[in-house]
């Protein structure tokens, strides 16, 4: 197969896309036939490491105003930066306040409203009242699982009958994504971190991408992780434009014949092409054809925006 092969995919993706890509290496050292001649990958707000992602939501949410300084500096103290099993009283004190502040934020998009239809709004009475419904991203989601369950739908679309029993959004057998097991799956990767090391000893690209407005995996650990790869830095912290407007900030780093383009989408959630379409488009376009996500300048102004 002499076609370049990419990987892509958003969320817990990231636990396992890592996995797969080491897999075909090896099976490409191996001698296995058809070789397939993987290039790189590319991952948007990823999963990536249980310890790092989770723990970085208090600090997220203290950089973006919805905990106090003081409260964040005691729970920091106490918890010693492990937010996810509080180890003492006061650490769980300081845990329970956080939620207080955090419970009614929309996870996927701390700017977007909370759905009546959520499990958080069941416990808060004003969510449910008349006057208080305002458009919702999740009654989009309703939509989508009724058309994607239509017959007619899957027919137009050449999906074989019986393939597909019922189509959900998502898959919640997993719902407590690398938090604990389910009936259906265990988890006993809980870091694909290890995978990420192996794969900057390789000549791969990658692209790994968050929205700034996502708490659910927040930029904060992506770039946590990211540093701990001890890559080269190529490119400075910059903004990266779409029609001449910031669209996010990137970097990009190497090792060897390994590189490595981080970027932000500024405005965008969990998952960034759902609420950035145009400029995730952008982004990916210019990676795949090796332009740089930074502006070019010429005598009139901006190139590539």
């Amino acid at each position: 197969m002499s076609n370049p092969f990419y990987m892509g995919g958003v969320s817990y993706s990231g636990i396992t896309i890592p996995l797969i890509i080491q897999e075909i290496h090896n099976g490409n050292e191996d001698g296995n036939r058809p070789e397939i001649n993987i290039k790189g990958f590319l991952i948007g707000n990823p999963l990536t490491d249980r310890n790092i992602d989770f723990n970085s939501r208090i600090p997220y949410a203290y950089k973006v105003a919805l905990i106090s300084d003081q409260l964040y500096e005691s729970a920091k103290e106490h918890c010693s930066g492990d937010y996810i099993n509080s180890k003492n009283a006061l650490c769980a004190r300081d845990l329970r306040r956080v939620d207080e502040c955090l419970e009614f934020i929309y996870d996927n998009h701390i700017l977007e409203p909370v759905c009546a239809s959520s499990e958080n709004a069941a416990s808060n009475p004003l969510l449910l009242q008349p006057l208080s419904r305002s458009w919702c991203r999740e009654d989009n989601y309703v939509y989508n699982v009724l058309w994607a369950n239509d017959d007619d739908v899957q027919r137009a679309l050449g999906i074989r009958q019986g393939i597909v029993k019922d189509w959900v959004q998502c898959n919640g057998d997993h719902y407590e994504i690398g938090k604990n097991d389910t009936d259906t799956y265990s988890y006993n990767v809980e870091s694909s971190l290890p995978y990420h090391r192996n794969m900057t000893r390789k000549s791969y690209r990658a692209l790994i991408y968050s929205g700034d407005h996502d708490s659910v995996f927040p930029h904060v650990g992506t770039e946590i992780w990211i540093q701990s790869l001890n890559l080269t830095v190529e490119s400075e912290w910059a903004p990266w434009f779409v029609d001449q407007q910031v669209a996010g900030y990137q970097t990009t780093y190497s090792h060897n014949n390994y590189s490595l383009t981080y970027a932000t989408v500024k405005g965008a959630g969990h998952t960034a092409s759902e609420y950035k379409p145009k400029e995730c488009l952008a982004m990916v376009d210019r990676w795949f054809t090796h332009n740089s996500l930074k502006p070019v300048y010429n005598a009139i102004g901006l190139l590539n925006t």
